[in-house]
């Protein structure tokens, strides 16, 4: 009935409307498949770069700590008149003289 009535050339063009509805679809699988490789591969390398900033924010603040204690500990350190290193002498001079530096 409906079938015998199409012609032969309409019922190509619907074969060929077929066949490239199938080529899309693959070609969309594909792309699914790509993306989902692409944001899985991005997940990851955002997971590494939060560990990787986590190390580096917590190697800062043990540095930077460390250089406040250090830098305590020098400005503490009493100095003689002479400024030399040797400890002040008990009850001698004017008493010890606090320096920022070393020398």
């Amino acid at each position: 009935m409906l079938a015998q009535s199409i012609s032969g050339p309409a019922l190509l063009e619907i074969e060929k409307l077929i066949t490239q509805l199938h080529d899309m679809r693959d070609h969309l699988v594909y792309e699914r498949q790509r993306v989902e490789r692409t944001l899985t591969e991005y997940a990851q390398l955002n997971e590494a770069s939060l560990k990787s900033t986590k190390i580096i924010a917590e190697s800062l603040a043990k540095w930077a700590a460390e250089n406040r204690r250090t830098d305590r500990a020098s400005v503490a350190v009493p100095q003689t008149e002479g400024g030399g290193s040797d400890p002040p002498a008990v009850g001698g001079g004017t008493g010890p003289h606090y320096s920022l530096s070393s020398a």
